[in-house]
C-alpha cells in the first residue's frame, strides 16, 4: 500500500473526516495562510525529528510541564508529559493522543490550548513511537487500548479527576484512543481530530478498485472484533477491529469531530458517519456537534484557528458544567 507522502507512515494507519446536516451545531472557518502555518508547525515529519525539534518548545510552552511516569497493564513504559493549569487540583482535564508518525510534541498546540482555558492536560506517545517502549504493530489493538486505560487511570488515580470532567482527544490515528479512552472508561466529553471510521473504510480510499469483500476480509484478518482483552486491573474490553464507528456508539458523553472540507487521506463522509453514529445512540442526551475546517486538509494545523478554539471551548465548557467558578486563571487565581 506505501507511505503517507506527507507524514512517511503507513497508509494504513495513517487516518479524517461531510457536510454536516443542518440539525447538527455547525462551525465553520477558512484557514488563513495554512502553508505558512504548515512550515511554522508542521505536521508532515518523521516522528524522530518531531521529537528532536519539539523537545525545546515543550519547555518554552508549558513552565508547568513535567514529565511523569505512565505504565500499562502490559509493563510497557509510556512518554507522558503532565500540564497543571494552576493550583486548583481537580478541574476539568484534556487526555491529548497524537497521530501517525508524531509523538506527545505534535500536540503540543491544543495542550497549549487547553491550559488557556484552564484545563490540565496529560499528553502521551503511543507505544513503539519514539520515547515510549513497546511495539506497536506486534501489540495491536489491544496495545492501544492499554495505552489509553494507563492514560485515564493516571488522570483518575493519581491526579484525583473525575471521568465525568475528563475529554479525550486525539488527532488522526490517536483518535483511535482517544474514542477507546472515552467509550471504554465513561469520558465526560470526546474530541475526534481528523478521524477515520474503520481501517477497511480506510483503506478503500487508497485501492478503490479492489472488491469490498477482499477489503474486508483482510482488514478483519488484521484487526480481529470480538475478542476479549485486559486493558487493566479487573477490567476487560471487547475489541472492535479498531472500529471508531462502534465506539462512538457506544459513548454517551459529549462528542465533537473537527475535519477539513479538503482531507485527502479522509473522506468528509468519515465525520458524517460518526457524528450519525453516536447521534443515533444518544439522541438529544449529549450533542454531536461537528467542526468542519473549511478547506482544511488532513494535516492542517487546525488549532491555530481561534474560531474552532472559541467554539470548542465554549461547547466544553457547558458540556463539562465547567463555570467561571471552577475554571481559574492558570496562576489558579
Amino acid at each position: 500500500m506505501g507511505n503517507c507522502s506527507s507524514c512517511e507512515g503507513p497508509v494504513s494507519t495513517c487516518v479524517g473526516a461531510h457536510p454536516i446536516s443542518a440539525g447538527r451545531v455547525r462551525q465553520t472557518f477558512v484557514p488563513g495562510n495554512i502553508q505558512a502555518h504548515k512550515n511554522q508547525y508542521q505536521y508532515a515529519v518523521r516522528a524522530k525529528l518531531q521529537w528532536d525539534l519539539a523537545g525545546e518548545r515543550m519547555e518554552n510552552v508549558f513552565e508547568a510541564a513535567t514529565r511523569v511516569p505512565l505504565q500499562t497493564y502490559d509493563g510497557i513504559e509510556l512518554d507522558a508529559v503532565w500540564v497543571q493549569a494552576g493550583d486548583v487540583a481537580v478541574r476539568p482535564t484534556a487526555l491529548l493522543f497524537h497521530g501517525n508518525a508524531m509523538t506527545l510534541h505534535s500536540m503540543a498546540g491544543w495542550a497549549n490550548f487547553y491550559y488557556r482555558i484552564g484545563f490540565h492536560a496529560l499528553l502521551i506517545t503511543m507505544r513503539g513511537y519514539p520515547g515510549s517502549a513497546g511495539d506497536a504493530a506486534a501489540d495491536g489493538e489491544v496495545g492501544f487500548y492499554r495505552d489509553a486505560a494507563a492514560a485515564v487511570a493516571f488522570i483518575q488515580e493519581k491526579k484525583g479527576i473525575p471521568k465525568n470532567i475528563i475529554v479525550a482527544h486525539g488527532f488522526s490515528l490517536g483518535a483511535t484512543l482517544a474514542a477507546a479512552a472515552a467509550s471504554q472508561h465513561d469520558l465526560g466529553a470526546l474530541v475526534l481530530d481528523h478521524a477515520f471510521t474503520t481501517p477497511a473504510a480506510v483503506a478503500k480510499m487508497f485501492v478503490p478498485r479492489l472488491p469490498e469483500w477482499l477489503l474486508n476480509g483482510t482488514m478483519v484478518g488484521a484487526w480481529r472484533s470480538g475478542l476479549t482483552a485486559e486493558v487493566a486491573e479487573g477490567k476487560a474490553v471487547i475489541t472492535d477491529g479498531l472500529s471508531n464507528i462502534e465506539k462512538v456508539g457506544n459513548f454517551r458523553g459529549l462528542l465533537c469531530v473537527i475535519y477539513g472540507t479538503e482531507d485527502e487521506m479522509m473522506p468528509v463522509s468519515f465525520a458524517e458517519s460518526l457524528l450519525s453514529s453516536h447521534e443515533a445512540h444518544t439522541g438529544d442526551a449529549k450533542p454531536s456537534i461537528g467542526f468542519p475546517i473549511e478547506g482544511g486538509t488532513h494535516n492542517t494545523p487546525q488549532f491555530y484557528e481561534s474560531v474552532v478554539q472559541e467554539s470548542l471551548e465554549e461547547v466544553l465548557q457547558q458540556s463539562l458544567a465547567v463555570g467561571p467558578s471552577t475554571v481559574l486563571d492558570n496562576n489558579g487565581g
